[in-house]
């Protein structure tokens, strides 16, 4: 995939501020079990197949989810 695994830290790292079953995965750009537990979190949350992986589907609704809670927190002034 062409998206960068540190970008994906930082948006489970955003989720995870708001959704306390979503662990808050390191900031290293590396895939290891801390973001790997993250993905799975935000794909049982989401309702996904829980594989761990961030495949196509996942990806798409990390980028959602993460699109609508930052306009949710602008829209309410929480930073």
């Amino acid at each position: 995939m062409l998206h960068s695994i540190y970008l994906v830290q930082a948006m489970l790292t955003a989720m995870a501020k708001n959704y306390g079953s979503i662990p808050a995965p390191t900031l290293s750009g590396v895939l290891d079990s801390g973001t790997s537990e993250s993905i799975l979190a935000f794909q049982r949350l989401n309702g996904l197949e829980i594989t761990g992986h961030l495949d196509k589907v996942t990806w798409k609704h990390l980028v959602l989810q993460y699109t609508l809670n930052a306009h949710h927190n602008i829209a309410t002034n929480v930073y």
